[in-house]
């Protein structure tokens, strides 16, 4: 059961690791780092993409544990693992929108002025 897991885990990542340069119209870091504004627009444009692929990732594994809630039947462990799946797919999607929201949150508590990634 670990192992089909594992599998499946891995396949899902390998599909979504190319997903979001072919859905999203994010565009490639620029190596051309000259000065501070510059090196915060690639920090940007790398979390954008981070972001992205976390979001199809978790997508990915709540289709597989839909997946299995269907091939599960009678089968307990199986239900239950779908139940994990899901679980922490909507803890990743909370954490990485958490986490994309974070920089505005702080800007706005101690008053400074965040227009977000370029």
């Amino acid at each position: 059961m670990k192992a089909t897991l594992v599998k499946l885990g891995a396949s899902g990542a390998a599909i979504s690791i190319w997903t979001p340069p072919l859905a999203s119209a994010a565009t490639l870091p620029n190596a051309n780092v000259n000065n501070l504004q510059g090196f915060v627009n690639l920090i940007c444009t790398i979390a954008g993409w981070l972001f992205a692929f976390l979001i199809v990732l978790a997508i990915v594994f709540i289709l597989i544990a839909a997946f299995y809630y269907l091939t599960a039947s009678d089968n307990a462990q199986r239900r239950s693992a779908a139940n994990y799946m899901i679980v922490f797919a909507a803890v990743a999607i909370a954490l990485g929108i958490l986490a994309r929201s974070l920089p505005f949150l702080v800007s706005s508590l101690v008053g400074g002025t965040f227009n977000g990634c370029p």
